[in-house]
């Protein structure tokens, strides 16, 4: 992703941690890669961050209980028309209609409370990747996504 930014001379990644040692290793890449100019590290937990400023792309790889929460969060950040990618997240959100260790569809939870909204009121478009692992892309909607009248039953 730096090395896009850097491609294009615009744009920074930010990128959150909260394990010490795995901030020091990814800062010691990127400097091995020459890309510490485009990459801002921080340690401290994603839903603890005060952001301003709007976030063309957001990829939520944190802990899978925590990936909802981090959507919500960030959402009014998000440009109209910004991509957020969720890693290991199947098309079924996750949803398996099951407790695991007292949580209605562990490791997530049930994405209904969060992002139904989201998906009922088409401001998001949604594509699975078929990864071994899952890969979930939803795209803020955006003005001149003239379908999204149509389905929104605005003709």
């Amino acid at each position: 992703m730096a090395l896009g930014c850097e491609k294009n001379r615009q744009g920074m990644v930010h990128t959150y941690e909260i394990i010490a040692s795995l901030r020091d290793q990814a800062i010691a890449l990127w400097d091995d890669l020459g890309m510490n100019e485009r990459i801002r590290t921080y340690l401290q937990p994603s839903l603890s961050v005060q952001v301003s400023e709007q976030i063309d792309l957001l990829f939520l790889d944190s802990e899978p209980q925590l990936r909802f929460d981090e959507f919500v969060k960030f959402w009014p950040n998000l440009k109209p028309g910004g991509i957020v990618l969720i890693h290991d997240l199947h098309p079924s959100f996750g949803h398996h209609g099951k407790v695991y260790h007292g949580v209605y569809d562990w490791p997530y939870g049930d994405f209904r409370e969060k992002l139904s909204s989201y998906i009922k009121e088409n401001r998001v478009q949604i594509t699975s990747f078929p990864t071994p692992r899952g890969l979930t892309m939803l795209q803020k909607e955006k003005s001149d996504f003239l379908f999204l009248d149509h389905l929104k039953g605005q003709f």
